[in-house]
């Protein structure tokens, strides 16, 4: 085994003040489109832009989190001290409701803490009409969001903070059509990412002294490097250093027409998904088990294992056929039929790699599939029905009653 370090940490306060804060923004801007001598879009180009913001700080309840005493670091090998040091100090020996010493090398850390968040959201969009017949629209979004915890109790340390950061990016485009009085048509094109995250670091939260436990085990800082140590005690303390990441991007084209006739609105059209994630393995992972007080005083932990995962590329199609049908029978009376068509077939990947499949009727005859074989069967008559019923129960100004009902199911 290679020497493992950590970081390090002083006594926490016996009281702290605790920080709560909730900040909200918001700000709109909208009109026309007009450029001083290049461009007039009043009546015909609109722009529309919108931000809100939010800042939250939440303070967190009391807890207990086992952690190594200032003897038991002492007695462990110089390469292993630092790790031991990465968990606050136990709490004083007069601290009211908590045990500095547990007798097993371990003893009580008490502490509170905020943890903070925020999000940010743009939108713009904007619209053109070409004439009453022809209009189209462009809107994009950028939703970002973080927020860090720190955690305690069982398998916690309060010094080891972890942060998850969300960016949210849609792109949609609109075009609607109307060929005559009765027939309009909607297009809609949409492209979304969503890049995601999450990383646990050690800090300096109460003293503690910050350490790469990448770069201890000779890992580039360039590199992704995953580490976990568990400690033999009740609440098994731990250090988690790592980073994954995942992406998620998807195309859809939705277009819809609908047929005004008599007393009939029928709908119709096409639905088409296509995803694409990114699954990034946590590359590479160390874990480190020790199980007795003296494999930690020996720096022989009973239990030592590397995993390094492939990334996966895998692509999901959806595609669906619908169409709905409200019908006004009545002036109070209103139904709405519907089917929609759907065909899900099993993921591909966009590096060829597809996954492989276990096949079998029973845990006795379980067994590797032939490579390239989908992990399910396209199943080809998925059809919903959908019913609707509307019925206005009184429609007296300010004393408006409608009952509505409806159901569908996937055959």
């Amino acid at each position: 085994m290679s020497s493992t370090q950590a970081i390090g940490s002083t006594a926490i306060s016996e009281s702290r003040q605790l920080l709560c804060g909730k900040t909200t923004s918001a700000a709109t801007l909208g009109g026309p489109v007009n450029i001083p001598g290049l461009y007039v879009g009043t009546n015909k180009t609109f722009f529309f832009f919108s931000y809100e913001g939010l800042r939250l700080v939440q303070p967190q309840a009391a807890g207990i989190s086992d952690v190594p005493t200032p003897t038991f670091r002492a007695s462990v090998p110089s390469a292993l001290q630092p790790v031991l040091n990465a968990f606050p100090l136990p709490c004083a020996v007069s601290t009211p409701n908590c045990i500095a010493d547990l007798g097993d090398g371990f003893g009580q850390f008490i502490g509170t803490w905020s943890n903070p968040s925020a999000i940010d959201a743009y939108n713009i969009r904007f619209d053109h009409g070409f004439s009453d017949k022809l209009k189209l629209f462009f809107r994009f979004s950028d939703t970002g969001s973080n927020s860090t915890v720190r955690s305690g109790g069982f398998f916690g340390n309060p010094a080891e903070p972890g942060s998850t950061a969300f960016t949210t990016r849609t792109y949609t485009v609109g075009i609607n059509s109307a060929f005559s009085s009765r027939v309009v048509n909607e297009f809609r094109l949409n492209y979304s990412s969503n890049d995601s995250t999450q990383a646990v670091t050690l800090d300096n939260f109460q003293g503690a002294k910050p350490v790469n436990l990448g770069q201890l085990q000779g890992v580039t800082t360039s590199q992704v490097f995953n580490i976990i140590v568990a400690l033999p005690d009740i609440l098994s303390p731990a250090l988690i250093y790592g980073r994954n990441s995942s992406i998620q991007k998807q195309w859809n084209v939705v277009d819809t027409t609908t047929i005004a006739t008599g007393r009939h609105q029928v709908r119709f059209g096409v639905d088409f998904r296509r995803s694409s994630p990114i699954v990034r393995g946590n590359n590479p992972s160390v874990f480190y088990d020790y199980f007795a007080q003296s494999s930690v005083t020996s720096n022989n932990p009973e239990f030592v294992f590397g995993v390094v995962q492939s990334d996966a590329f895998p692509v999901y199609t959806n595609s669906s056929l619908f169409v709905q049908d409200d019908w006004r029978i009545k002036p109070r009376l209103n139904i709405s039929l519907g089917l929609r068509w759907e065909i899900n077939p099993a993921p591909g990947a966009a590096d060829g790699r597809v996954p492989y499949t276990v096949q079998g009727s029973s845990l006795g005859t379980l067994g590797l599939a032939p490579k390239g074989t989908p992990l399910w069967n396209t199943t080809w008559f998925n059809f919903a029905p959908r019913l609707g019923v509307a019925y206005v129960l009184r429609d007296k100004p300010g004393w408006e009653t409608v009952f509505a009902w409806w159901r569908w199911r996937l055959l």
